[in-house]
């Protein structure tokens, strides 16, 4: 068997329109050379010979054929996939099918040496990525937001919003900020910033924010309203630049800052009872915030309500007079008995007053009457994680991408639906009841339900792929550029220095 590099004009374009779909199999080198031996030679309608030898060319995951005959005939025999041109489509296949699947090169490179199964190069991998991919990514984006946008009109939009880094704490080297529609839970737009010296990946949450905010905004989207963290920044940015928009505050985030203050307090002296409230007046905030409505005096008022019931008082006198009540139900008698009442004038009281009436606190709540939080956001930040990974490096066109293709796979994926049972004749339970999982916590110490659903609908990145595969064969053109010449190549603030140097300084003896 001879190894070769030549090539041969083959062109295929759309003869091949389920190319992507198309069945595709493992073949052993040994089974193909025993097939190809059994075939006799077609090149002459009289020659008929054995071959006696056999030639395979290859390019990445593709390879074709020839052979030559025992009267000296050669031919090209068989190609292992379809071309356009000179590019083997079972290659954009393979880098559209690692660039979807949220995978990366050096994984599956792993992948064929443990099996022996020939792959792609990786020069081969970032070029289809590069002048397909990335193109193909960028167009479905494009009409997903836009078709968004469309769908939305003049309707008033409230956002939700929120910054990830792509790595933990501060060393992060870019800053993706997001904007989801609240009620339609779908992504609307999002921002990628890199790290520059002098600018720490925490400033870069603003500009961000601001650069995704004012792309819809340009779009005449009627934005009234944004719920982000309490980011000190964002704060003063909405109140100064975007007067016309409601800031309200993701009220996770507040309940969490008051678990973490009632969490502390409870470790004081006498003051363990604490930490049996903490749950309950997380609780009760989310329940002031929905019940409200969206009245910062009513919001307050409920609020600190929660300073008599503590002490197990549940009716008491304004400071107008009036008979004021707790919005429970009356408590029975073994519920008011398990409780853990505080006593007024105790330590633990006078800490838990002062937890309520934080000056910062109360201002804080002026930002949550309208009872947003970031729920969807989350699970999408979550979710993102599988098209890139945190300690995953990327460059600033892959982080794009594989941003748009989390957002594109969310929003196709947002109203998921719950799973019903299709046969009864094998379970206990009826022809379509919900399917639901059982789960310990172990935060909580306990068993909960969780909803099964349909399995998610990925039809989406085939379609990708054949775009791409168009797009290579000159069905479709794109104007689609790259982003690295907007940022520079290094983030580090000091110039870099000679390598040589370096190594010699490394491997010295004599280093200080």
């Amino acid at each position: 068997m001879k190894t070769c590099t030549e090539s041969h004009e083959y062109s295929v374009s759309r003869c091949y329109p389920n190319v992507v779909k198309e069945e595709k199999y493992i073949i052993f080198e040994s089974t193909l050379d025993n097939l190809i031996c059994q075939l006799s030679c077609t090149a002459h309608s009289d020659c008929g010979m054995k071959f006696q030898t056999i030639e395979k060319c290859f390019s990445g995951s593709f390879f074709s054929v020839f052979v030559v005959c025992m009267k000296g005939h050669r031919y090209k025999l068989w190609e292992s996939q379809p071309r356009t041109g000179q590019m083997p489509l079972g290659n954009i296949i393979i880098a559209g099918g690692i660039l979807t699947s949220g995978n990366t090169y050096k994984k599956l490179k792993q992948f064929w040496l443990m099996t022996g199964i020939r792959g792609i190069s990786e020069s081969t991998f970032y070029r289809h990525q590069r002048n397909f991919l990335f193109p193909a990514i960028d167009h479905f984006w494009i009409t997903e937001k836009s078709n968004l946008i469309t769908a939305i009109g003049s309707q008033v939009v409230c956002l939700a919003g929120d910054g990830q880094c792509d790595s933990p704490g501060h060393s992060g080297k870019y800053c993706i900020y997001t904007l989801m529609d609240i009620s339609s839970k779908k992504n609307l737009s999002f921002d990628v910033q890199q790290v520059v010296p002098g600018v720490s990946s925490v400033n870069l949450e603003k500009k961000a924010c601001k650069n995704a905010l004012d792309s819809l905004l340009e779009e005449k989207v009627n934005v009234k309203l944004v719920c982000t963290d309490r980011h000190v920044s964002i704060r003063k940015m909405v109140r100064e630049d975007y007067s016309g928009i409601t800031h309200e505050f993701d009220i996770w985030y507040i309940a969490k800052s008051i678990g973490k203050k009632m969490l502390a307090a409870s470790k004081n002296k006498n003051c363990e009872k604490l930490s049996e409230w903490i749950a309950p007046l997380k609780n009760h905030l989310w329940y002031c915030s929905a019940h409200c409505g969206n009245s910062y005096e009513n919001l307050i008022t409920k609020w600190k309500s929660v300073l008599y019931h503590i002490v197990n008082i549940h009716t008491w006198k304004d400071v107008d007079g009036n008979t004021v009540s707790c919005e429970h139900d009356i408590l029975d008698e073994s519920t008011a008995l398990r409780r853990k009442w505080l006593r007024q004038k105790t330590v633990a009281y006078d800490n838990f007053s002062k937890i309520i009436l934080d000056q910062r606190l109360l201002k804080d709540m002026r930002h949550i009457l309208y009872f947003c939080h970031t729920g969807s956001l989350e699970i999408f930040h979550s979710a993102v994680l599988k098209y890139r990974q945190k300690r995953q490096h990327f460059f600033i066109d892959g982080m794009i991408a594989r941003t748009q293709l989390a957002a594109l796979d969310h929003n196709h994926n947002c109203k998921k639906i719950q799973a019903v049972i299709k046969n009864s004749a094998h379970s206990q339970k009826q022809t379509g009841e919900k399917k639901f999982s059982i789960q310990y916590s172990k935060l909580r110490k306990e068993w909960f339900v969780k909803a099964i659903y349909e399995p998610s609908n990925q039809e989406f990145l085939t379609q990708v792929i054949e775009w791409a595969i168009d797009l290579a064969c000159g069905i479709h053109v794109s104007d689609w550029t790259s982003n690295k010449g907007k940022f520079t190549t290094s983030i580090a603030p000091i110039p870099r220095p000679d390598k040589e140097e370096m190594i010699n300084k490394h491997c010295s003896r004599f280093q200080v």
